[in-house]
């Protein structure tokens, strides 16, 4: 459902992509080791007192959603696991603002979206994004900024991040090949 298989084929002829990375037991010990590490970092809304000052907002509205359960399903560390491993792995992560039905504006709950249900992204000329949503019936959903929370990786454009997993497919087509290799080997 999350991982849509794509990939890159890589020297050794192994397609390479974010879920065939994982099945390497290097790729799979860094994608862990960097999303835990970050998910298990506190996450705060801090208000500025003066230039010099800032203290945590525990009064916004957006606070207990980052810091504590940003749905109804995942708390704040399993939220950002999930987003910090799609960031490595696609180089992008999106979840959609469930806004507060009473009208305020205020985000309720961040619900991460699939990173092959984003179809495009487009840069308008006032300099927001507009996002283009492919629902499970077929049709398109367009969102504004304003609408996703979109967290990029390493970027060449400033919008988009790249996936790092597909910009080193030939190193880890040599680690899958070699750890398949020595398992054929190994077995007989």
């Amino acid at each position: 459902y999350w991982y849509q298989p794509m990939g890159t084929p890589s020297l050794t002829g192994v397609k390479v992509g974010a879920d065939t990375a994982l099945k390497s037991s290097v790729g799979w010990a860094c994608n862990r080791l960097l999303a835990e590490s970050l998910a298990s970092l506190p996450v705060h809304v801090r208000r500025r007192i003066d230039d010099d000052r800032r203290v945590n907002a525990f009064d916004h509205p957006l606070y207990p959603v980052v810091h504590d359960r940003p749905n109804n399903r995942q708390t704040s560390v399993q939220f950002f696991d999930q987003m910090q491993t799609l960031v490595q792995m696609r180089g992008n992560a999106y979840a959609r603002k469930i806004l507060d039905p009473s009208g305020s504006g205020q985000t309720r709950e961040l619900v991460p979206i699939p990173n092959d249900r984003i179809t495009k992204i487009e840069v308008l000329p006032n300099r927001s994004v507009r996002y283009t949503e492919r629902n499970n019936n077929g049709t398109n959903s367009v969102h504004l900024d304003d609408e996703i929370f979109h967290i990029t990786g390493l970027s060449l454009d400033g919008v988009t991040g790249v996936s790092v997993y597909e910009y080193h497919a030939a190193t880890i087509g040599l680690t899958l090949g070699t750890e398949e290799y020595a398992a054929r080997y190994f077995g007989q």
